[in-house]
Order: structure tokens, then sequence, then C-alpha cells
């Protein structure tokens, strides 16, 4: 397909590369999926390509702070046990 494409082999290699990494790296994106569509036999292969970068690290955190509030003492919330 490369040779049909007039790709060439490193190149290519370097697409796959790219495409791992904006996958792995999209927020909301399963890692088992993006292992599953790259062939890896190891979810540590995979695990190479996700690089968390702090946007991500944020909208996670919000995340929690919406669930617990962000005072740290928590929320009462359906489906969510406080003591």
């Amino acid at each position: 397909m490369c040779r049909f494409a007039k790709i060439p082999k490193d190149e290519f290699h370097l697409l796959r590369h790219t495409l791992a990494t904006i996958l792995a790296n999209t927020p909301g994106t399963d890692l088992k999926t993006v292992q599953e569509l790259l062939g890896h036999s190891d979810i540590r292969q995979t695990m190479r390509y996700n690089n968390t970068r702090d946007s991500q690290q944020v909208v996670a955190v919000n995340a929690l702070d919406k669930i617990f509030g962000s005072n740290g003492e928590g929320t009462e919330q359906e489906g969510v046990c406080s003591d």
C-alpha cells in the first residue's frame, strides 16, 4: 500500500505514531480502543503515547469539583456516597 501511495516506509510509521498520539491524548478516548485500533497486544505499548497534558488534568480536577465540591468537604449528590 505504501508503494502504491508512494509513501516511504519510515514516513508511514511516523503517521502511525502521530495517529496514536492524537488518539491517546484526546479527552474521552478509551485507551483500550486505541490499543485495538493500533493492533497492540499489550496495553503498555499504547500507554507510551498517552502524554497527559496540563489541560487534561484541569478537566479531570474540574470533574471531581463538580462531584465533590471545590471546598474539599464534598456535597451530597444522588449516587455519591457521603459519610
